[in-house]
C-alpha cells in the first residue's frame, strides 16, 4: 500500500461510520497481518451494499479481553495463542469461553491448524460459530464468514427496528381508537 493509499484509507475510515467491529486475535504477527490485509482487500472489493465494519488486530486473548468494551460483533481467534511472549498465555478455548460469558451475542470464528476432531467439536460445543482449518485458502473462507455474520447481524437489527416501528403504529392505533370510543 502506498503512502497516498494509506492516507486515503484513514480519511475514508474517519469519515465513514463503522457499524460493526471485528476483532482478529492471532499471536503470529505475520499471520495476523495477512488475515487483516486479506479481509480488508476482500471487503474493499465486495463493499457494495454491505454494512461497514472495522478490523481490530490483537496479539493475545488478554489484549482482546482488555478491549471488549468496544463490543465486537465478530471475533476471529486462533486456538494456539502461545507465541506472544506472555508468561502465561490464554489459549483459544479459554478465550472462547470467556467471550461467550461476557459477550454471548458475539459471533466467534476459530481459525487454527488444529486437526483433532474432539477439540474441534468441543470448540463448537462451547459456542464457536465456525471453525476453519488454516490452509492456503482459509483467509478467503474467514472473509466470507465475517461478511455472513455481519449480514446476519444487519438483518436482525433491521427486524428489530421493524418490530419497534410496528409496535409504535399498533399502540398509536389502539390509543386513537380508545380516544374515539371515549369521546
Amino acid at each position: 500500500m502506498t503512502e497516498i493509499e494509506d492516507i486515503e484509507t484513514k480519511v475514508q475510515s474517519s469519515t465513514t461510520k463503522c457499524e460493526y467491529k471485528v476483532f482478529v486475535v492471532e499471536d503470529s504477527d505475520v499471520y495476523r497481518t495477512l488475515i487483516v490485509e486479506n479481509i480488508s482487500r476482500i471487503k474493499k472489493a465486495n463493499s457494495k451494499g454491505l454494512p461497514n465494519y472495522e478490523l481490530f488486530p490483537f496479539s493475545s486473548g488478554e489484549e482482546c479481553l482488555e478491549n471488549l468494551h468496544l463490543k465486537p460483533d465478530v471475533v476471529i481467534i486462533d486456538y494456539h495463542l502461545d507465541g506472544n511472549g506472555y508468561v502465561k498465555n490464554m489459549d483459544g478455548m479459554t478465550l472462547l469461553k470467556t467471550l461467550k460469558q461476557q459477550s454471548p451475542e458475539t459471533a466467534i470464528i476459530v481459525l487454527s491448524c488444529q486437526s483433532d476432531t474432539k477439540i474441534i467439536k468441543d470448540l463448537l460445543r462451547q459456542g464457536a460459530s465456525d471453525y476453519i482449518k488454516k490452509d492456503n485458502i482459509s483467509q478467503i473462507k474467514v472473509s466470507a464468514l465475517v461478511e455472513k455474520h455481519i449480514q446476519i447481524k444487519e438483518i436482525r437489527s433491521k427486524k428489530i427496528k421493524m418490530l419497534k416501528y410496528g409496535l409504535a403504529i399498533f399502540l398509536f392505533i389502539v390509543a386513537f381508537i380508545t380516544l374515539i370510543y371515549l369521546w
